[in-house]
């Protein structure tokens, strides 16, 4: 029996990883201080017409959060719980692998508002990594990062296996 990989035929899951795992912000674009994230990217090198390294982009993340250390609870990724809102989406997914076929939410009775948003665009807009680079979630990792948050659930997706 052939195994072919459709094209078009993919599976969608969700991993639950260390926060310290996914790669760092590349490009803050709609963060208040992007251009502070601009200059510590060049500040280690990274070109404005080129793509950052995952090196460049780890050692300009330090740069930035020491530079905006004082200033980034203003910016309002960064104003969820975002520890409770990882813990709630965790339960979610842990959920699902029981209840085989639902969909995911995360609980979000008796947070705040910014929480409970948080909480929910874990699955309203999943963040993936696409290659050594975030595909989704410049901004939420970059909150996550800096509140010390342990775990987090990413999506993945992969084709499906399909007989030829």
């Amino acid at each position: 029996m052939d195994e072919d990989w459709g094209d078009d035929d993919y599976e969608t899951f969700w991993r639950v990883v260390p926060v310290v795992g996914p790669p760092f912000p590349f490009h803050l674009f709609r963060c208040p201080f992007v251009e502070r994230h601009l200059r510590a990217l060049e500040a280690v090198g990274a070109q404005s017409d080129d793509y950052a390294t995952a090196e460049q982009c780890s050692r300009a993340f330090g740069l930035f959060v020491t530079d905006v250390a004082a200033e980034i609870a203003t910016c309002p990724y960064h104003q969820p719980d975002w520890n409770l809102a990882a813990e709630r989406a965790i339960e979610a997914v842990r959920r699902r692998t029981t209840e085989a076929g639902s969909r995911v939410t995360a609980e979000t009775a008796g947070l705040d508002h910014e929480t409970a948003w948080a909480a929910w665009d874990f699955f309203a807009e999943p963040i993936w990594i696409d290659g050594d680079r975030l595909g989704n979630g410049q901004h939420r990792v970059c909150a996550m990062k800096c509140a010390g948050v342990l775990e987090a659930p990413i999506e993945e997706i992969r084709p499906r296996r399909r007989n030829a």
